[in-house]
This record gives structure tokens, C-alpha cells and sequence, in this order.
């Protein structure tokens, strides 16, 4: 027999790994499995959700558990109470009263004094119930409270977020409050000033690259105020960026203005926000010292917006798709008499090797024609090849109608041991009887089961390359495209170019990685494209 120990809490414990109430609810469920002469016999699982909230059970040790149940890896559930398990009145009844008994699992809360056990054949007794609908009504209302406590503290200037704008730092002295951390404020003050001066975000960004300013992570690296990796890390080093400069110039925090309230959760519990309305926001001036004056800081972004001005951005054909091979940021469009693509980590001074020349669009709109029609034939071909060598077609269309009639045997028995279940919860048939035809039942289903397994097993190994997708209406269209299309796209993953002649493609399908172009000769394919 396996039991499973389920514990949560809904905030961690900033001195250790697990919170003490954690700990504490280890041990109360440990004793208790240890003095049962049965359960203690058995293996023993354990499933943590710490620091999660019992509102929904999106949390990821229960659904871990939940998965392990529904495939008979359980047998037995104990949590300290009933809102550990859930917060919710509804879903935590359906388990007790449905979900629980249908798998056969056994459900024990200690601080009700609940074994489902002793109630089998019954709904969940009225103490439960109650209980269940007191604790979802009090997280709501917690939550209600929660979120009033922080817009009361957040208008009188305290700073409730994690880590403090760069160029401030949490006061040791006063709690939630943000004093200037001199060392990065200068960098702060320059950026203003360079903006001032009439350089553009790029131009400020490249400067500070080339003095080799550490960016705001770098910053918080090497201080020790941040230790988890960031993704864009190139070489454990990351760039100062035109968004990153953009973002700094417009954030009013660094003329004391701290504005908080931009977003809230959608209800109590969930993870999904909603971003209010800019007159819902909290905006509280004097909040703390300003690193910069009003007028810097509006002259600063009225240069900015200068170089802002321009036609509004249509959205270009390979849009999302192109990257440097070098530094892996987004290849930047420039929509001159003749469009092309380019890197702007030469102009950033990234110092990856960034090639400096530009991919033409109407090159690679050639180049990524020829190499899409390429693979597409490549895998019809492939395709129609393996049909040939397939089972023959009586053979399959018998195997499939058999899949048929199992699926609604299968169907037909998982309804059956619902309505066994529903016949012997109203006391129209005994628990003999019961327990007899539920195993007959699933006896009955484990053949079928095991049957279909079988025959898909079968069809798997004659497929047609059932490891590579195949919309052969879709690959054929697109051989007869004259064009790049939104349906020649879809196949396309990204496009790598490292410089213009080297260019790699990634595609959606088909059973290859990277396709290599070389515009000036032999590539990874042998193929040789016009250059401009």
C-alpha cells in the first residue's frame, strides 16, 4: 500500500528552504502514519507545495500527486487539514465525494478527524463541508485585505516590489524605502545627460558598452543581489540596449515619483493579471530622493521622443523569426528603397563578432522560397516512399475499424463504472456487488486497453515517418507558391544569419535542423543562390 503525505503552505519561510509550518505539518503526519499498523507497514510518499495558494490547484506537487493517483500509484492520501489540500469548497468536495471514491483511494485529514474510510457510501459529513466553505470564504476575504494593506502602504511612498530600481537600493534604516546607491546613479546621471546632450538610446547604449559599464544585472551580479542566471546572457556577460536605456529615461522614479498599482489579479488566487488604467494607477511624488531634476528629466525625454517620431510600425513579413548568430538578438528592419536586415549589436558595441552588412529582404525572400520548396519535396518524397513499403490498405483499414469499436467499448465501459459507482452510493446495490462488478468492469477495460495499445503499435511501425508531421496539402501548396506566404511561414521556425552569405534556417517540419544557405556557393545543401 502507498500513501501520500500531502503538505502545504501558502508563504515561504525566508530562513530556510521549507517553512516551519512545514516542518511541523512532516512531523504530525509522520507520528500518525507511524502508530497506524497498517499504513505504517507501507511506502511512504511525500508532496510539498510551499509557498502556494489553496485557491485552485494549479500547484505543482498536487497535480504531480493527482497524476500518480489517477494511474493507481496511491492509495491512500493524509493532509493535516482539508484547507491544506484546498482552499476551494467546491473542488474539494468533488474529490472527497467523486473523484476520491472512483479511484479507490482512501482520504485522510487529521485536524477534522476525517477518514473517508468510515464514511464510504456517504456524501462528505456537514462538519467537512462547512469547514471547506469557511476556509474559501476566509481566503477571499484574505486576499481582499491583502491587496488593501498594500495600496495603503504603497500611497504613503513604501516600495513593495523585489529589487530596487537600478540606481537605488533598499534603506537599512527605514523599512520599504529607497535610498540612492551613489555607484549607480552615476551611470544613471550620464545616461540623462548623454540623452540631453542630443544622443539617441542606441548611441547612449553603444557608449556605455564601450566603456564597459556594467548593465543593471551585471551590477546586481557583482554585488551579490542577484544570483539567478539571465537568459540573454551571452557568455555569462549581458548589453546595454536601446530598451534598456529607454526604460531608465522613462521611469519617473528617478525624479522621486514612485508609481505602483499597474496591475492586479484577475480573482483571488489566480496567477493571471490585468493591467488597470493609467488613472487607477498609484502615483506618489516625494516618495524618495530624486536622482535627476524634473527639468533634465523632461528635456532628456523630449530628445527621446524626437527620435521616436516616425511612420507607425507595420508588422514585416519575417517578423519574430530573424536573429544574429553571433550575439542572438533580433535582426533590426530598415525600410529603405531597397528593405534589408541587420544587426545592431556592431552599432550596441557588443564586442560578439556581429557582422556589420545587410541581408537584402528580396535575397531572402529567394533564399527562403528555394530553401522551404527544398525540404517540402524532400518530405513528400520521403513520404510517398514509406507508403509504398506500408501495410497494405485492407490490412490497415481493418486494424482501424477495430480501433473503432474498442474506443466506444472503452468509452461504454468507463460509463458502466461510473453508473456502478453512482447505483451503490444510493444503496441499489450492495458493496459485494459492487466491488465485484467494478473489477469485472475493469478487467474488461485493461483488455480492451491493452488491445489498443496493440494495434497502435502495429499502425506506429508501418506509418508513414511518424516522427515528422505531414500536411501534404500544405507542402504541396506551398511548391506551387510563387511567393513567401503566411503558409510557406508557418513551416519556418527562425532564421539565423551569421553574415549574408551564411545563412541557416530552421524549419517547422520535416526531419531536419538547419538548412545552410551560401549564397556565394556550396552550402550545407550544395546550394548557390544570386547575390545582390
Amino acid at each position: 500500500m502507498t500513501t501520500a503525505l500531502y503538505l502545504r503552505i501558502s508563504v515561504d519561510d525566508d530562513n530556510s528552504d521549507e517553512s516551519n509550518s512545514v516542518v511541523n505539518q512532516r512531523d504530525l503526519l509522520r507520528r500518525f502514519v507511524k502508530a497506524d499498523p497498517v499504513l505504517s507497514t507501507g511506502h511512504i510518499l511525500e508532496f510539498i507545495d510551499d509557498g502556494w495558494s489553496g485557491t485552485n490547484f494549479e500547484r505543482p506537487q498536487v497535480k504531480k500527486l493527482l497524476d500518480l493517483a489517477r494511474r493507481g500509484g496511491v492509495q491512500c492520501i493524509i493532509v493535516k487539514d482539508v484547507s491544506r489540500w484546498g482552499r476551494n469548497y467546491v473542488e474539494v468536495c468533488e474529490y472527497l465525494d467523486q473523484i476520491f471514491p472512483f479511484l479507490g483511494i482512501r482520504f485522510i485529514s487529521l485536524g477534522d478527524s476525517y477518514d473517508s474510510e468510515a464514511h464510504q457510501g456517504r456524501t462528505t459529513p456537514m462538519d467537512i463541508a462547512f469547514s471547506s466553505l469557511i476556509h474559501d470564504i476566509y481566503s477571499k476575504d484574505l486576499s481582499q485585505k491583502v491587496r488593501q494593506s498594500y495600496f495603503d502602504r504603497t500611497k504613503k511612498g513604501e516600495y513593495l516590489c523585489g529589487n530596487a530600481p537600478f540606481g537605488f537600493v533598499k534603506s537599512a534604516v527605514e523599512k520599504n524605502r529607497l535610498v540612492i546607491d551613489e555607484e549607480a546613479a552615476m551611470v544613471v546621471r550620464r545616461i540623462f545627460d548623454l540623452a540631453c546632450e542630443g544622443e539617441s538610446t542606441t548611441q547612449i547604449a553603444a557608449a556605455l558598452n564601450g566603456d564597459g559599464v556594467d548593465t543593471p544585472y551585471m551590477y546586481l551580479m557583482r554585488k551579490g543581489r542577484v544570483s539567478k542566471p539571465n537568459v540573454s546572457a551571452v557568455n555569462d556577460r549581458t548589453f546595454w540596449t536601446d530598451d534598456t536605456i529607454r526604460k531608465i529615461l522613462y521611469s519617473q522614479n528617478y525624479i522621486g515619483v514612485q508609481i505602483s498599482g499597474r496591475y492586479r489579479a484577475a480573482k483571488p488566487g489566480s496567477s493571471k493579471r490585468v493591467r488597470l488604467p493609467e488613472s487607477e494607477w498609484i502615483r506618489v511624488p516625494g516618495a524618495h530622493e530624486a536622482i535627476v531634476t524634473e527639468e533634465i528629466f523632461d528635456r532628456a525625454n523630449k530628445t527621446v521622443s524626437h527620435f521616436k517620431l516616425c511612420t507607425p510600425r507595420k508588422r514585416r513579413l519575417f517578423s519574430g523569426k530573424m536573429r544574429c548568430g553571433y550575439c542572438g538578438r533580433t535582426l533590426s528592419h530598415r525600410a529603405a528603397n531597397l528593405p534589408y536586415y541587420y544587426c545592431n549589436g556592431t552599432r550596441l558595441n557588443s564586442g560578439m563578432g556581429c557582422s556589420n552588412d545587410k541581408l537584402y529582404v528580396d535575397d531572402l525572400i529567394a533564399l527562403t522560397l528555394h530553401a522551404v520548396k527544398t525540404e517540402a519535396q524532400k518530405v513528400l518524397d520521403t513520404h510517398r516512399k514509406q507508403r509504398e513499403m506500408k501495410v497494405g490498405v485492407a490490412a490497415r483499414d481493418e486494424s482501424m475499424a477495430e480501433l473503432k469499436m474498442l474506443n466506444t467499448q472503452i468509452g461504454s465501459l468507463e460509463r458502466h463504472g461510473v453508473s456502478l459507482y453512482e447505483d451503490f452510493v444510493e444503496g441499489s446495490l450492495s458493496r459485494d456487488d459492487y466491488l465485484a462488478a467494478k473489477t469485472e468492469c475493469a478487467t474488461e477495460l485493461d483488455k480492451a486497453n491493452a488491445r489498443v495499445a496493440e494495434l497502435n503499435g502495429h499502425l506506429n511501425a508501418a506509418s508513414v515517418n511518424n516522427d515528422v508531421p505531414c500536411d501534404e496539402p500544405l507542402l504541396r501548396r506551398v511548391l506551387d507558391a510563387g511567393e513567401v506566404t503566411g503558409e510557406v511561414l508557418t513551416l519556418i521556425d527562425r532564421i539565423v544569419m551569421y553574415e549574408p552569405e551564411r545563412i541557416e534556417i530552421y524549419f517547422s517540419f520535416g526531419d531536419t535542423n538547419a538548412f545552410e544557405l551560401n549564397r556565394c556557393g556550396g552550402g550545407k545543401r550544395g546550394l548557390t543562390c544570386p547575390a545582390k
